[in-house]
């Protein structure tokens, strides 16, 4: 978050579209305040059994 080529960050969540959050880790919110980890990116990944769940198709 202290870095000079991060310019803007959207936290969108991804609920305004899904029925379940999808996504592990990454940023938390404690009332005003955004927390961030020490993890490398902004520390989220995709939650193994979402992907388990999701159809696949290969073309």
């Amino acid at each position: 978050m202290a870095h000079d080529n991060i310019r803007y960050y959207h936290p969108d969540t991804c609920l305004l579209g899904q029925l379940e959050d999808p996504v592990t880790g990454g940023a938390v919110y404690q009332g005003f305040s955004l927390h961030v980890t020490d993890e490398p990116g902004i520390a989220a990944d995709i939650h193994p059994g979402y992907l388990a769940s999701c159809v696949s198709v290969i073309v």
